[in-house]
């Protein structure tokens, strides 16, 4: 798998995040996919804790 230029890519992201406007659903915790030529591995992160205040 790769670009055919002698490289191979793998890109990762977050199955979520606030610039998109759906998000994959995944219902384990990596996907890999390819597209392309290219490999996608979709992650699924641990959930955000809200920050304490600090003041």
């Amino acid at each position: 798998m790769g670009t055919g230029l002698g490289h191979e890519v793998n890109i990762v992201a977050a199955d979520t995040s606030h610039l998109r406007q759906s998000n994959p659903e995944l219902a384990e915790k990596y996907r890999d996919e390819d597209i392309d030529g290219i490999r996608y591995t979709g992650a699924k992160p641990r959930p955000i804790r809200a920050m304490a205040s600090s003041g």
